[in-house]
């Protein structure tokens, strides 16, 4: 986790609260060798689905199997809500805007977490979410979502970019 205080002249004061991972290499690698930036990746992809996915199921790519660990973004979003930010508050004067952000896989999590819960963040900044995730289930639970009125509680920007192939 990295915290960083900057203050911008149009939005003041801001506290930029990063998450990732240990760099660890996946099981069975070989230390002795420098990894590539890909390799590091790929061993990051189960910790990722563990913890921005919000249901366990397979990659419909024939990616590597992820069901036995994926599924529990809300495990990692109950940390954030009731352990990390209780934490921040204790450390430093935060005001009432909070936003989330991810991209990805995280912006499946973040999706999730807008539609799990509209008061711990005030905004939400999602990036090309892979909304295609086990069955498209995250679109199917939007519909719902979108005519509740918890929508009308939070800012939500959200952004794809597609690629068309003939």
């Amino acid at each position: 986790m990295f915290v960083e205080r900057w203050t911008s002249t149009s939005v003041g004061m801001v506290i930029v609260v990063g998450l990732g991972y240990s760099d660890t290499l996946p099981e069975g690698s070989d230390t002795t060798q420098q990894q590539s930036a890909l390799e590091h990746w790929q061993g990051l992809r189960p910790l990722r689905a563990r913890d921005f996915l919000p249901t366990a199921a397979d990659s419909p790519y024939g990616a590597e199997p992820l069901k036995h660990v994926s599924g529990h973004a809300e495990e990692f979003f109950d940390f954030i809500e009731n352990q990390l930010l209780l934490d921040l508050t204790k450390r430093y004067r935060i005001g009432d805007i909070r936003c989330l952000a991810g991209l990805s896989l995280s912006g499946v999590g973040v999706t999730h977490a807008l539609m799990r819960d509209t008061t711990t963040f005030t905004h939400y900044a999602i990036g090309s979410p892979s909304l295609w995730w086990d069955g498209e289930v995250m679109l199917k639970r939007a519909t719902d979502w979108v005519q509740s009125d918890d929508i009308h509680k939070v800012a939500a920007k959200v952004s794809s970019a597609v690629l068309l192939v003939r």
